[in-house]
C-alpha cells in the first residue's frame, strides 16, 4: 500500500492478505510499529471508504481492488498500480 499525504509526500509499505480469496470482507496483516509512517494510519485513521493507493502484480491488484468495490468502496476511491512482466 501507498500513503500519500496532501503535500505530495508519499511512502509505501507491504501487508500481507490474511483473509480467504472467496471471503466478503479482506483483511490485512499490519504491525503497528512506532517507528513506521505507515502502520499507526493503518490501525488509527484508516476508515471504511477513504481513498486507498493499492501496488501489485496485474492479477492481484485487480483482484483486491475489486473485492473492495464488492465491499461497497466507491472506485474512484482506489488507485490501483499495477506491474508485470515487460514482455518482448
Amino acid at each position: 500500500m501507498r500513503q500519500t499525504a496532501e503535500d505530495g509526500y508519499s511512502t509505501q509499505r507491504s501487508y500481507s492478505i490474511a483473509s480467504a480469496a472467496a471471503g466478503a470482507r479482506l483483511e490485512l496483516t499490519v504491525e503497528r510499529l512506532e517507528s513506521d509512517e505507515v502502520s499507526p494510519y493503518l490501525a488509527d485513521e484508516l476508515h471504511p471508504g477513504d481513498p486507498l493507493e493499492l501496488r501489485g502484480p496485474i492479477g492481484f491488484a485487480e483482484a483486491v481492488a475489486n473485492l473492495l468495490v464488492d465491499q461497497g468502496y466507491a472506485p474512484e476511491r482506489i488507485k490501483t498500480e499495477r506491474f508485470g512482466p515487460s514482455g518482448a
